[in-house]
């Protein structure tokens, strides 16, 4: 998952989903970092701007709605459950998250300093 290192929302996504996640099939990369970066390029997903979360699984790319649910899906339960708003069009779905995307450090905040794991989180992030 490449999330927006500086967003406090996206930060908390983090946490919530390293807590879910007891496998540790889940890697994280700041979009902001080197590899963020260069996987972003290698993925022709230069102009984002940091507005939408990338999940790669199996060879695909998911942004935006898709990639929240398919985490969420990915997740113990009850987190799978939202799997059922995939029956929502995803314009719909897209429109919303768009939105809080759009209002996300006004509600949420900004890191001045992009997130770094702590020593027990250093499985969920490669270098």
């Amino acid at each position: 998952m490449l999330f927006d290192g500086f967003c406090n929302l996206c930060n908390r996504g983090v946490n919530l989903i390293i807590r879910n996640d007891p496998n540790k099939q889940f890697r994280f990369v700041a979009q902001q970092s080197h590899t963020g970066q260069r996987l972003l390029r290698e993925h022709g997903l230069t102009d984002l701007g940091g507005q939408t979360m990338v999940v790669v699984a199996d060879g695909r790319i998911y942004t935006r709605s898709a990639a929240s649910l398919r985490i969420a899906r990915a997740m113990r339960a009850p987190w799978p459950l939202l799997g059922i708003c995939l029956l929502i069009p995803r314009f719909i779905r897209d429109a919303l998250y768009d939105y809080i995307a759009h209002h996300r450090y006004r509600w949420f905040g900004r890191s001045a300093t992009c997130r770094m794991p702590t020593e027990s989180e250093r499985a969920w992030f490669p270098d």
